[in-house]
Formats: structure tokens, C-alpha cells, sequence
């Protein structure tokens, strides 16, 4: 999110978007996406335990339907959380 801010305030994008592909709980955390500069949250329901490759797929639909622009999936500590493909 923090890169987000970044290129928003450079004028490189218009809207930072934070999405989280995993369970409902994980509603609660994209509620604190707008204290970080969010201004947009995304919840893509799971109950899987996704892998990287799943989740590539799942930002990219969001992209082609308009929806939103990826420019980094996920951070360096959320690995613990995804399975090499």
C-alpha cells in the first residue's frame, strides 16, 4: 500500500487498491485500508489455502475487468502464507 501512496502522490496512478484473496475474517483488515492510503478494499472470498499461482490469476481477472491495476501482489511477509507453484 505504502508504494501505492507513493505513485499516487506522484500522479502515476489515480486510486490505491487494496485487495485480500483469503476468508471473510480478513474483512476486518481491509477495513484499515484507508487509514494507509487505500481507496478502494477488495475482498475476494476463500476458504482455500491459495498459492501464489491462484492468486496471480485472481489479480489479473480484477485487472481485465477494469477493476483494478496490480502492481504487487503481495508483501515480502506474506510468503509464510502462500506455496511456491
Amino acid at each position: 500500500m505504502e508504494e501505492a501512496v507513493r505513485l499516487k502522490g506522484a500522479g502515476v496512478v489515480t486510486e490505491g487498491i487494496a485487495v485480500s484473496a483469503a476468508v471473510t475474517r480478513s474483512q476486518e483488515t481491509l477495513r484499515t485500508a484507508p487509514a494507509i492510503g487505500a481507496d478502494r478494499a477488495i475482498l475476494i472470498e476463500s476458504n482455500e489455502n491459495l498459492r501464489a499461482l491462484a492468486v496471480a490469476k485472481l489479480l489479473k481477472a480484477l485487472v481485465d475487468k477494469g477493476t483494478a491495476a496490480a502492481h504487487h501482489p503481495r508483501q515480502a511477509g506474506d510468503r509464510r502464507r502462500f506455496e511456491p507453484d
